[in-house]
């Protein structure tokens, strides 16, 4: 290993061990039933030119620095179990969750949590698994390795959208933003989506996403996480009735299980 990705990875280290001593500051004084929860998207061998992704000796240094400081991993389903009262979460709760479906998901990370007994959330873009963007960093899974890690009892499967993670024209100035946060304003038309058309665009895509994951994997899934964490009163609306009971946001806050219409998450 090179002198300077020794460092990197030091420095990496540090930075996660302050984070995750704020955390548990966090966690002690929110009292029972709250936690945190960790966003991960590719977690290859080194990081190039990818500012979301983790490299693997990072994230195991991070795993081992949540075990050696009396962290407890909960599920989506210790979610719902305590948001119903029928649980108390464990102090210093931790839900991992992993976007875009990146095969070193496959590949790495789920060997690694097998091998802790860590659950976890995958969320899955579907509208990408057939026609991943070719501005990717990395490769996704294909709908077969899918399959095969949504059998995982460690593995609970999101929608991630069906084509609501991207940006969109949202005012004349050509500004852009979060396509689930905003009414499409039409250059040529120079009008802005009507929010009856906003609210049809919204619910169509949520439930073609829905109805994908139950087709291909077989899975009835009511978990969203919003693209970007990003969203508005009316999504919010739309996801309930497309049947979705849980989403998830990027609000870098304290998650409570009273509150599962929308719970933070740390990128």
């Amino acid at each position: 290993m090179s002198g300077n990705f020794t460092v990197i990875l030091r420095h990496a280290f540090k930075i996660t061990v302050f984070l995750l001593a704020a955390a548990a500051a966090r966690l002690q004084a929110g009292g029972a039933n709250t936690f945190l929860v960790l966003t991960y998207h590719d977690i290859p061998a080194m990081v190039q030119n990818d500012n979301y992704a983790v490299d693997q000796a990072s994230f195991i240094q991070q795993l081992e620095y949540m075990k050696n400081h009396g962290y407890s991993f909960i599920s989506v389903n210790d979610i719902r179990l305590a948001n119903a009262k029928k649980k108390n979460l464990p102090e210093k709760a931790i839900l991992l969750t992993f976007d875009d479906a990146y095969k070193t998901f496959k590949d790495f990370v789920l060997p690694v949590l097998e091998a802790y007994n860590y659950p976890s959330l995958l969320a899955i873009e579907t509208g990408w698994i057939d026609n991943p963007p070719e501005d990717l960093p990395a490769p996704i899974m294909s709908w077969e390795e899918l399959r095969a890690v949504s059998k995982s009892p460690l593995v609970e499967i999101a929608s991630h959208t069906e084509d609501l993670h991207k940006s969109v024209v949202f005012n004349p100035h050509g500004s852009l933003g979060p396509a689930a946060a905003h009414l499409i304003y039409d250059k040529k038309s120079k009008q802005y989506e009507t929010q009856a058309q906003y609210r049809k665009r919204i619910y169509t895509d949520l439930v073609k996403s829905k109805n994908k994951i139950k087709r291909m994997l077989n899975i009835d899934t009511d978990i969203l996480v919003w693209p970007y964490g990003k969203f508005s009163q009316i999504a919010i609306e739309e996801a309930k009735k497309a049947g979705y009971k849980i989403t998830f946001n990027a609000e870098h806050l304290l998650a409570e299980a009273e509150n599962i219409d929308s719970i933070p998450r740390i990128m």
